[in-house]
């Protein structure tokens, strides 16, 4: 449905004025009540609506957000579900070779998805036309496209860029001093790109021209393996294993965010839509929100879902993978549309 005076965003379930003008069914959110004609509508929406996929008897392992399309590694060997809208998703097969989805990103008129087996490379201009080559560097574990090109992380400190990811177009390079699988990347003002993975920081300042290795080492005291990295509001937000979740306004100096979550949770992702920021923890599975990425807020499912193995972001949407267990597995999505505000309360019209 379309949330009226909230930045127009989009939810299910609801109904909405074509018009634009009030009437019986809409929704709009005020901080006090607002009289006669209105009642509250009795639901918290600050909730994650999840919802099960029919068929799916598996913990869907990854959640991306590519080419317009939301895309989830399919149930069968060698096929991906693609979803324009988080409801509805069409089963394909993901190029020759077997692959499913580790990642994927889109650039130049193309869909870049790394298989399954980390060592293939799967491109096409739609997802109908998938075809698969060798990775420029084995066990491939991250892709972005950002500043008009992809980058590939890899095993063994690995970065590959490449302006059309055609094969034989990547460039590989060495971090110095990097050993660890490179698992995310941010894009920040100006052409500053940052790298993760195991305990260190990779920053380049120039798009991925020259890379540097921060010298910090918040995270190696706590033996945390970094698992993801967001930037947003003027802020660098790092997240991972042993409860990690770290800012920095200059990539120099980080500080540990207070979130609630303990050194026996792994935070697996984290995102930012909206001024906001999204962290998920594996399991229990665990949702926060903060608009700086200091303090976090713990935030509901709306079903008993066990399990987050991923988060992305777009369009105003959170969207996270995973999954009930144990046996029998089901794969769930659970999505929340970052455009409610979070400091009012949701009426319904009502005539």
């Amino acid at each position: 449905m379309r949330l009226i005076g909230a930045g127009t965003p989009v939810l299910r379930h609801y109904g909405y004025s074509e018009d634009g003008g009030v009437q019986p069914g809409d929704i709009r959110f005020f901080a006090t009540d607002p009289g006669p004609g209105w009642r509250p509508l009795g639901r918290d929406m600050t909730s994650w609506e999840v919802t099960r996929l029919g068929g799916y008897a598996y913990v869907i392992q990854k959640i991306v957000r590519a080419g317009g399309e939301w895309l989830i590694p399919g149930p069968g060997a060698g096929t991906i579900y693609s979803s324009t809208d988080l409801s509805a998703w069409v089963g394909r097969v993901a190029g020759s070779g077997g692959m499913g989805l580790i990642g994927a990103a889109y650039g130049v008129e193309r869909y870049v998805l790394i298989g399954a087996n980390h060592t293939n490379i799967v491109v096409g201009t739609t997802l109908a036309s998938l075809a698969a080559y060798a990775a420029p560097y084995n066990w491939c574990h991250s892709i972005k496209f950002g500043l008009n090109k992809f980058f590939l992380g890899c095993s063994s400190g690995r970065i590959a860029t490449s302006a059309t990811c055609l094969s034989g177009s990547w460039t590989v390079v060495a971090i110095p001093g990097v050993n660890a699988d490179i698992v995310d990347f941010a894009f920040g003002p100006g052409n500053t790109v940052v790298a993760v993975g195991g305990d260190q920081i990779i920053i380049s300042t120039d798009g991925g021209g020259s890379w540097s290795v921060s010298s910090i080492n918040l995270f190696t005291t706590n033996g945390a393996a970094i698992k993801g990295v967001a930037c947003g509001n003027a802020a660098w937000v790092l997240v991972g294993a042993r409860g990690l979740a770290a800012r920095s306004t200059n990539l120099v100096t980080w500080v540990q965010a207070t979130t609630g979550l303990t050194a026996d949770d792994t935070i697996v992702g984290v995102a930012f839509e909206k001024d906001l920021f999204a962290l998920a923890s594996y399991q229990p599975a665990q949702l926060r929100t903060s608009t700086t990425g200091e303090v976090w807020l713990p935030r509901k499912l709306d079903s008993g879902t066990r399990v987050i193995t991923s988060i992305a972001s777009a369009d105003g949407r959170f969207a996270t993978s995973g999954g009930s267990t144990p046996s029998p597995y089901n794969g769930e999505i659970a999505t929340w549309n970052a455009s409610i505000p979070l400091d009012k309360t949701p009426y319904i019209r009502t005539s």
